[in-house]
């Protein structure tokens, strides 16, 4: 494993590449990060891989036509959403059996007058290009230099939303149906079960723009590699070098990239995961996802009807939401968190 500074065409002569050259050439990992990704996530309506979550809101108790303590206590209705799938797909991975397909590089040893030129193995250009990206990849951050980076929204019309259907749903006992009862006017019994939806929660991703590097400009130079039609003969072959254009290199960058992330077995694998209990080391990527719900119960009675019910009640000295009725409280807080690994 090591970090390489390929050879280029600077005037009439040869060069290494200088940090900002190679700092564009990974902008362009980047890029190529947003046309496609080594492990992707995708929306399902059911059956997603990633751990589960849970809508739990409270529902109102059975009614007693006696008294206060008949009526029965505030149960939970939980519905579970796991609607994210996570695929790896790695194929492409470029095979070299020539070892000239790569880059080339001074090697040196120390010497000038024993400088050779030598071809980038696999190894050295993730080292040189593909590694530092996914490492700035799972930073938690989702701008345009993160582009093909997943992430959570609350805004169904946001950039980069990969689907309609939200991953999340969180509802809560709908309080300002019966907020009328506070003042003994509750029309008993009310039913049991009243959802509002509190907030939905999106799958994004962050899209692709190519500006962040361009290739076609003056400020990129193009790598060299070995031209295996060269030709010659003899103990001297005419060996010959040529550029690397633009899609040759966006190829080399995509499949060395997914495979990286997919399957590399030195730390740089890509992974997703929904954390609930900070079980999971990472960065959280977009908005968290919490659940609420109303957590106490009040009963309420109707002196015409002679019915009693317990309702949903938010803690008890809360303010706003229905007039008196309090808020609801977070029963638990989900992130999509991202790591190498």
């Amino acid at each position: 494993m090591a970090f390489r500074r390929p050879l280029v065409i600077k005037g009439d002569a040869l060069h290494e590449m200088s940090d900002s050259d190679i700092a564009l050439v990974r902008n362009r990992v980047i890029v190529n990060h947003g046309r496609d990704q080594g492990i992707r996530l995708s929306v399902v309506n059911t059956g997603g891989t990633l751990s589960s979550m849970v809508d739990t809101r409270k529902v109102g108790g059975t009614i007693s036509e006696t008294d206060s303590a008949g009526a029965g206590s505030v149960t939970t209705n939980s519905i579970t959403f796991q609607r994210i799938f996570d695929s790896v797909d790695g194929e492409g991975y470029i095979n070299d059996p020539t070892k000239i397909d790569y880059p080339i590089y001074y090697e040196s040893d120390g010497n000038a007058l024993n400088m050779k030129i030598r071809s980038m193995t696999d190894s050295d250009f993730r080292d040189t290009f593909i590694r530092p990206v996914i490492n700035d990849l799972v930073d938690g951050t989702t701008g345009n230099n993160r582009q093909g980076v997943y992430f959570i929204t609350q805004d169904s019309t946001a950039s980069g939303v990969i689907s309609t259907v939200p991953v999340f749903i969180d509802t809560i006992f709908d309080a300002n149906t019966y907020a009328g009862g506070l003042t003994g006017n509750l029309s008993l019994p009310e039913d049991s079960d009243q959802p509002f939806i509190e907030a939905k929660y999106y799958l994004g991703r962050v899209p692709t723009d190519s500006g962040l590097a361009p290739l076609h400009d003056s400020n990129y130079f193009p790598m060299l590699r070995i031209d295996p039609d060269s030709g010659g003969s003899g103990t001297t072959p005419n060996i010959r070098l040529k550029e690397m254009d633009s899609n040759v290199l966006d190829h080399y960058l995509l499949t060395s990239l997914n495979y990286t992330e997919a399957f590399d077995s030195h730390g740089y694998k890509l992974r997703y995961a929904i954390d609930s209990a900070n079980n999971f080391s990472g960065n959280q990527v977009g908005t968290a996802i919490t659940d609420k719900a109303l957590q106490n119960q009040k009963i309420f009675s109707n002196s015409v009807t002679g019915y009693f019910q317990a309702l949903p009640y938010g803690a008890y000295g809360d303010s706003g939401g229905a007039p008196g009725v309090g808020l609801p409280a977070v029963v638990k807080t989900y992130k999509l968190k991202i790591r190498r690994e």
